[in-house]
């Protein structure tokens, strides 16, 4: 069962997410396994996984109901997760648990990848 995900973040929600900030991640995917873990990959400047986080749970729903259950927690505007949602019928949030932030960065190949995922990738 593939229950890992690598997933590119901007910096500023990756250091949110490792600051324990932002603990809702939001994204237009359906997961086609149950998650259990995320590494976080920061994307440029940085181009390196930069921690992981468990993953309590997924929900999906309209994008009104997942602004009204999650919103305080994303991270984001209102405006920024409307535009980011728009035109979809469907929202998914990943609800975030322990975070671990690596000490030392760590590139793609250490993992056996050449280039990061446009959005999130199977471990």
């Amino acid at each position: 069962m593939r229950d890992c995900i690598l997933i590119s973040i901007k910096p500023v929600y990756a250091e949110a997410i490792l600051n324990g900030v932002k603990t809702v991640e939001y994204r237009k995917c359906h997961f086609s396994s149950v998650i259990r873990k995320m590494l976080i990959y920061e994307t440029s400047p940085l181009q390196k996984i930069v921690g992981e986080v468990f993953v309590r749970e997924i929900i999906y729903g309209s994008p009104d109901y997942i602004w009204q259950t999650t919103g305080a927690y994303g991270g984001i505007t209102k405006f920024e997760f409307y535009r980011y949602f728009k035109g979809k019928n469907v929202a998914c949030a990943i609800l975030l648990g322990k975070v671990h932030k690596y000490n030392v960065t760590k590139p793609l190949s250490d993992y056996g990848f050449a280039r990061a995922p446009q959005s999130f990738i199977y471990m």
